[in-house]
């Protein structure tokens, strides 16, 4: 299934090179942002104000300093925490808060030029005057809310070799409702309980897969990362790519009797004509858990598609 799946993945991403994608009917275009707005952009005025860009650091340098992925609900929930704490804050205050992220432009630089060494010095200098806030006010609601994460890193949700940690399988759950809903030209929303009955059965199906897959779960998280980074970057060229990969992909997981025939077309309206003959095949929640039954066809979309190179020892916040 794998080596079919990427014969006809190529066989997408060629056509997107190939052609321009023209324009889609209204509507029929799912189209996330994982990171919106202008770095530039103040969200709190004062002296010293608080700009989207400084929020933006924060979430690069604890993925990075603590080697996980904030789910995307923990995300915004901790950048509206913050805000609203930065917002109460006097000076003083704001100026130590945006001491803790100050250092990241560096730490690109020399994380570019190869300087390993000021890398991992700039991220233990953040890792430990952010345990110092903490540890001086363990229940202000940015720190439980951090706290609780940092403990999703070692919560084991679904056992085997190598186990798979809540956080990496968060992050996979995540990037399966990104390509299933470019794959149906849709958002598929997933409720609580459907989501914990799909993690239960993940639990006991994903037991079987090989240690090479399983290991790729394990850090899911940073592929993730990627992903997303590379998507909100993406020109229309690049998504249009990751279209074709992603309805490639549920058009071959559909039951068999379900199944439908796509061919891939060099139009935006031939994308999502062929996206809506797989969401007419399958509901969305059955196309969810079909897709996170498959993880090694859902590492071909998001690797392929994105055109996606994950260094294994390359800081994260050098996605962005």
């Amino acid at each position: 299934m794998t080596r079919t799946l990427t014969r006809f993945v190529l066989a997408a991403l060629l056509l997107g090179a190939l052609c321009a994608p023209s324009a889609a009917a209204p509507g029929l275009l799912y189209e996330p942002t994982f990171r919106a707005g202008s770095p530039g952009d103040v969200l709190v005025p004062g002296k010293p104000a608080l700009t989207r860009g400084h929020l933006d650091a924060f979430v690069d340098l604890f993925e990075s300093a603590f080697d996980l992925a904030l789910p995307l609900a923990a995300e915004q929930d901790l950048r509206d925490r913050i805000e609203v704490d930065f917002e109460k804050a006097d000076n003083e205050q704001r100026a130590a808060w945006i001491g803790l992220v100050k250092d990241l432009p560096a730490m690109r630089v020399a994380a570019k030029a190869g300087r390993t060494g000021e890398v991992r010095a700039g991220l233990r200098s953040f890792r430990l005057a952010l345990d110092k806030r903490m540890v001086a006010a363990p229940r202000h609601p940015v720190h439980m809310l951090l706290t609780l994460q940092l403990e999703r890193r070692y919560i084991p949700l679904w056992p085997g070799n190598p186990p798979v940690a809540a956080g990496p399988a968060q992050a996979y759950l995540e990037a399966v409702e990104f390509v299933v809903g470019l794959g149906r030209g849709e958002a598929v929303p997933v409720s609580v309980t459907q989501r914990r009955m799909l993690e239960e059965r993940l639990r006991r199906g994903l037991f079987t897969q090989p240690q090479a897959v399983r290991e790729e779960l394990a850090a899911f998280h940073r592929l993730w990362l990627a992903a997303k980074a590379a998507w909100d970057r993406g020109d229309d060229s690049a998504r249009f790519r990751a279209r074709w990969s992603a309805v490639l992909l549920m058009s071959r997981l559909l039951p068999e009797a379900e199944r439908v025939e796509i061919e891939p077309g060099p139009t935006l309206k031939a994308y999502a004509a062929a996206a809506t003959k797989v969401r007419e095949a399958q509901s969305g929640y059955d196309a969810i858990a079909t897709a996170a039954r498959n993880p090694a066809t859902v590492l071909v979309v998001l690797k392929t598609g994105l055109s996606l190179d994950v260094k294994p020892d390359a800081p994260t916040f050098l996605f962005r």
